[in-house]
């Protein structure tokens, strides 16, 4: 039985260097989502759920002819967004799941940390950004960005005026980095998620192939503005089922980088990956 008051917790999969980071600095980094492992982020939203969703009302009116007219908006407004970025991290709804640690966590070498789900909306609150389950649906129950492009493209100035449209695909590619293929679906994923374009705690970090723009999320600092303590919003640690980390060495470390209070959240994997 479902226990009702327990607390809903995002396990997100990390190598121990980002595992670092986050517990010993306080930092969550948040990637561009357009860098992640689908490579039809954003994109998917726009051309499968509201752009099909407009052309099946279009085909449905006898407003066939507009089809041309939806195809030229669509690109001309993605081609305006390619350099609006929405950051985010990823979590999964999934604890101890071999695909997250496979392939988010340094192929089951890493750790996953268990986040309350409540806390983390707590610390983030006034800040400019959300917590959301991600879509793997192909029709949205959201139907509103379908209806007011519908109306915009035949002509329907009254429910929306040409001169809205650009705030209209704000909305839409803001919403639309919530949402991925559907072949993603088992991952259970929920993110963190920035507004597109947000311009404060923007670091750089250079790889062999390239350099990513990261929005560094302060976390201890929001605790400690919102006087709840860091050590709370942590429920678990799991180490990865192919870690050679040493059990009593990581209750060390937390000893020494002042969080003692997770020394007894420590929990191997059941997972049988290898």
């Amino acid at each position: 039985m479902k226990d009702n008051n327990k607390s809903e917790i995002l396990w997100h999969y990390t190598d121990f260097c980002a595992f670092n980071g986050i517990l010993m600095n306080g930092e969550l980094w948040l990637g561009n989502v357009r860098n992640m492992n689908d490579s039809k982020e954003m994109i998917y939203f726009i051309d499968t759920v509201v752009k099909d969703g407009v052309k099946e009302k279009l085909l449905k009116s006898n407003n066939e002819e507009k089809i041309k007219d939806l195809e030229i908006i669509i690109n001309n407004q993605k081609q305006k967004r390619l350099d609006k970025v929405t950051l985010a991290a990823c979590f999964s709804a999934n604890e101890d799941e071999a695909s997250q640690w496979d392939r988010y966590a340094n192929n089951g070498e890493g750790v996953s940390i268990g986040f309350n789900k409540e806390l983390f909306e707590k610390v983030i609150d006034g800040n400019y950004m959300w917590i959301q389950k991600v879509n793997y649906e192909k029709k949205s129950d959201d139907n509103h960005f379908v209806d007011d492009l519908y109306n915009y493209i035949i002509g329907d100035k009254i429910k929306l005026e040409s001169n809205k449209v650009d705030e209209l695909f704000d909305k839409i590619w803001t919403y639309a980095a919530a949402y991925k293929h559907p072949s993603f679906k088992l991952e259970g994923e929920t993110r963190l998620m920035t507004l597109p374009n947000v311009d404060e705690n923007i670091e750089y970090k250079a790889f062999h192939t390239r350099i990513k723009k990261y929005y560094i999320l302060k976390i201890r600092d929001l605790c400690n503005k919102k006087k709840i303590k860091f050590s709370d919003l942590i429920e678990k640690i799991i180490i990865g089922p192919k870690s050679k980390q040493n059990y009593n060495v990581l209750k060390e470390y937390l000893i020494n980088i002042g969080l003692s209070d997770l020394k007894d959240k420590i929990f191997n994997s059941n997972c049988p990956l290898q």
